[in-house]
């Protein structure tokens, strides 16, 4: 009879044992991290913004010039001319250069917002875009759980191996390419 208790302790033993070894195994997790900044910055969708971005700015940079170069005009004529125009003339006169350098002022800064809001919305929408890539690269790769790194440390450390940085930069410039 001892016997059999002690057989029937050791059979239940390893059901339990091999039972928490299988669930074990399921559970086990597949977890990755990616280098953020270097997926971001890396991937063709970026970098076509950036120079969407960079031919707008040259436009807003090109009118700035055009306005202080008519302004500077408008400064050089009024010198020329002072010594010939009465009082008021010249009161009427710096009024408008004083206008017009306000207007120009108020232009720049008018563009400064501008390309600040531009740049915002241009970095949103490709955060969304590759965040939504990563997500579904995680989903149809069956990953668990898909860290990313920043530069304030969120991991301060990962192991290589479950480092997909370029793995996920390839498969997004590819599906971005549509290749």
């Amino acid at each position: 009879m001892k016997k059999n208790i002690i057989i029937t302790v050791l059979v239940i033993g390893i059901a339990v044992n091999l039972g928490l070894n299988i669930f074990n195994i399921k559970s086990t997790k597949k977890i990755a991290y990616v280098r953020s900044q270097d997926l971001v910055y890396a991937f063709d969708g970026m970098k076509e913004m950036q120079l969407k971005f960079q031919e707008k700015s040259k436009t807003w940079e090109a009118n700035i010039d055009t306005l202080k170069m008519e302004y500077q005009k408008s400064v050089t004529d009024y010198q020329q001319q002072i010594n010939q125009l009465s009082v008021e003339e010249r009161a009427d006169r710096e009024n408008l250069l004083y206008m017009q350098q306000n207007n120009l002022a108020q232009y720049a800064e008018n563009m400064k917002i501008k390309a600040q809001e531009e740049e915002n919305e241009m970095l949103e929408g490709v955060l969304n875009q590759v965040n939504a890539f990563v997500e579904d690269y995680g989903q149809k790769n069956n990953y668990d759980l898909i860290l990313g790194t920043t530069m304030s440390g969120s991991i301060l450390y990962g192991n290589e191996v479950i480092d997909i940085t370029q793995e996920i930069i390839t498969a997004i410039n590819n599906d971005y390419n549509g290749r």
